[in-house]
């Protein structure tokens, strides 16, 4: 059914008004199809992005270089994550003075285009603090 509605959406601009004949046989007004998928497709919630990563924790931990001095280090990543649960890119949120990444950012960006989390059927954008320990 979310697929059939986010097929439905994507044809919005073709279809503005009218009915729509759907597999089971039913009628449907466009509109009504275009707003269910609406309100299905939603961002993921902060929840569920931590218990991928949590999930996903010894990776993220072997990113940690050095610093033995530093008790825990905090690399902010921004993701986009695409609806089908697909990280479609993971940078660093703040961009140093000379323009370079550390490794522990370049490992992490690794990592987390790696991660598969599940389908929202929204784009997600947030940024994410990730400890190492």
């Amino acid at each position: 059914m979310n697929r059939t509605l986010a097929a439905v959406a994507l044809l919005t601009p073709l279809f503005a008004f009218g009915s729509v004949a759907l597999a089971d046989g039913n009628t449907a007004t466009t509109s009504s199809i275009v707003a269910e998928a609406r309100l299905a497709a939603r961002p993921l919630k902060l929840s569920v992005v931590d218990q991928v990563i949590e999930q996903s924790d010894r990776q993220v931990q072997s990113c940690r270089r050095g610093h033995a001095s530093v008790d825990t280090l905090a690399v902010l990543l921004r993701l986009d994550i695409d609806g089908d649960g697909r990280v479609m890119s993971a940078l660093p949120a703040q961009v140093r003075a000379d323009g370079k990444q550390s490794a522990e950012e370049r490992c992490l960006e690794r990592v987390a285009t790696r991660l598969k989390f599940p389908s929202s059927g929204a784009i997600t954008h947030l940024e994410y603090p990730f400890m190492l320990l």
